[in-house]
């Protein structure tokens, strides 16, 4: 083992690759769609949203300048930083450097996800929808084993339909 390389290097080495290639992704999806989704005539306008809602439930970079040009250019280097970052020269030119680069392209993407709107609301997945559903069911359900019977069989169906994955009951909760 080399000197000042603790035994992690090679895990560090590929999740850091991975995740860069993960914003690159992103970034690029950004690029050529926020302008038509969220621009300033796009289908829900991000100066329309921050007129709206304050800062302090959607912080965003975008508030300080809500126009296509930001967008773009935001996006653009995002693309630029992850590509970068896939590269080793970051974590070579210290850790100031490239804990600065991820910092940068984490807000980033914070900034276009918290403007987002519909088309980036991802995030709440199955357990939220299992949680509103399994809330739903109790309202209008007195058992409760009724309820958890019939999302499990819901998430399973779910899973086995739309994500071609079967569950078994070691999974669920």
């Amino acid at each position: 083992m080399a000197e000042g390389f603790p035994d992690y290097w090679l895990s560090r080495f590929v999740f850091e690759r991975a995740l860069a290639a993960v914003y690159r992704i992103a970034f690029l999806g950004a690029a050529h769609q926020y302008v038509p989704l969220l621009g300033e005539r796009g289908l829900l306008p991000v100066p329309r949203f921050v007129r709206l809602v304050p800062f302090c439930t959607a912080p965003s970079l975008f508030f300080l300048a809500p126009r296509d040009i930001a967008f773009r250019s935001a996006a653009w280097i995002g693309v630029g930083l992850a590509a970068l970052a896939l590269t080793s020269y970051p974590p070579q030119w210290g850790t100031a450097w490239s804990a600065a680069v991820w910092a940068v392209l984490w807000i980033l993407y914070l900034s276009f996800v918290n403007v987002g709107q519909t088309f980036y609301a991802f995030g709440e997945g199955i357990p939220a929808a299992r949680n509103r559903l399994r809330g739903d069911l109790r309202r209008r359900q007195r058992d409760p084993t009724e309820c958890a019977d019939y999302l499990d069989v819901a998430e399973r169906e779910f899973c086995t339909r739309c994500v071609g994955s079967r569950i078994t009951d070691n999974d669920l909760p």
